[in-house]
């Protein structure tokens, strides 16, 4: 009697789910901006203020302070609090924690309006290669979210928790395959 092909055909299907699940997570990740498909931008030098552009999928990258552009609008950040000052903000940070709060404007020179939400596309990546996901309305004047009419522009803070030791690296703009990345140090 010949042996049984139906092992191999019993583990096929279960390679095929597992790699199929691996695809769904993979595709919630980026869905969710934690996970870039990009590769790298390379560091930018911290006296330089000049703006690397690439092609497909769309990336940039910037350094504070020099103007670059994220989804139709031109995006500056233009400082950074570390440490945001506890005092000021609606809650006290966690033990072994403190605010981060980068400042930024955001400018539409389109002729329609323009979509700007930094708690949905703006994330703090620390020196470690840490992810730390936008806090809403921590500060008077934090950035939620809103459409930024033609031919003007919005200002405010993106508020970060950050662990104690850790250092703020860059910012990481992303929406719809367009990633922009602002060198902090």
């Amino acid at each position: 009697m010949a042996p049984s092909t139906s092992s191999t055909r019993r583990s096929s299907p279960r390679r095929l789910v597992s790699r199929g699940r691996a695809f769904l997570v993979a595709a919630a990740l980026a869905v969710a901006g934690t996970v870039s498909c990009t590769a790298p931008a390379p560091p930018a030098p911290s006296s330089s203020a000049a703006v690397t552009t690439t092609t497909a999928p769309s990336s940039v990258s910037a350094t504070v302070g020099a103007l670059t552009t994220f989804t139709g609008l031109e995006l500056t950040v233009t400082a950074l609090a570390d440490p945001a000052p506890p005092e000021a903000a609606k809650a006290v940070p966690d033990p072994g924690e403190r605010y981060v709060r980068v400042t930024v404007k955001a400018f539409n020179p389109g002729p329609a309006p323009a979509s700007f939400t930094p708690l949905a596309q703006a994330q703090l990546v620390d020196d470690e290669g840490g992810v730390h996901r936008a806090l809403p309305e921590l500060y008077p004047g934090d950035l939620t979210g809103s459409d930024v009419a033609a031919a003007t522009g919005v200002e405010g803070g993106i508020s970060f928790s950050l662990a104690e030791g850790r250092t703020p690296a860059r910012v990481v703009f992303a929406d719809r395959g367009v990633t922009t990345t602002v060198v902090i140090r």
